[in-house]
């Protein structure tokens, strides 16, 4: 009876274990969005809340690695800094490749993130018509972290760009050229 029971108990463990690898498969299509606060480097002023939202996919690799590019579309805004202080508002098309670790607890997988990304601006806006010109990419690095409970991931992570942000042509906002774009994000997705 008791061999019985320790082979059952066996068996239903590997069934379970199965059953969460086939959730876990090696790659997951996803939808992601969330919330994004933009600074100049040099801006004495805070970041203001913008948005992005778009499609993402995770590839699990061995020894707890995962890669997660994403395309997503963002509106962030952002104080000039300047004497003026301006809000300036951009629209992008940014590119993130996560390159992730954390162990897989079963069903909760905490992980480190560190993530290149491109950016390509496809519009903007100033809150006073000032004429600046936005370079058409931006490239950077952000470093944070998150959480996936089952097929949900939170995660969080700080961007800083490393390259100028923007080209002005008016006295006004002299102060913006030459600095770099930097953002914090909050995120939140669910696979597939």
């Amino acid at each position: 009876m008791k061999v019985k029971s320790i082979i059952l108990a066996a068996a239903l463990f590997a069934l379970g274990g199965s059953v969460v690898r086939a959730q876990d498969s090696a790659f997951q299509f996803g939808i992601q969005g969330g919330t994004t606060a933009a600074t100049l480097s040099e801006a004495a002023s805070g970041g203001v809340n913008g948005f992005h939202a778009g499609l993402s996919g995770l590839v699990n690799l061995p020894l707890y690695f995962s890669i997660q590019p994403s395309v997503l579309y963002e509106q962030a805004d952002t104080n000039t800094g300047s004497a003026a202080a301006q809000q300036v508002k951009t629209h992008n098309i940014t590119i993130p490749v996560a390159l992730q670790w954390g162990p897989d607890l079963g069903l909760l997988r905490p992980f480190v993130q560190a993530v290149p990304y491109a950016s390509f601006n496809v519009g903007s806006e100033t809150s006073d018509g000032s004429d600046i010109s936005i370079n058409k990419s931006q490239f950077g690095v952000g470093l944070g972290g998150g959480l996936i409970i089952w097929r949900i991931q939170i995660a969080v992570r700080y961007n800083w760009g490393l390259g100028d942000w923007a080209t002005v042509k008016s006295d006004g906002l002299s102060g913006v050229s030459g600095q770099k774009f930097n953002s914090f994000t909050a995120s939140a997705a669910i696979f597939f």
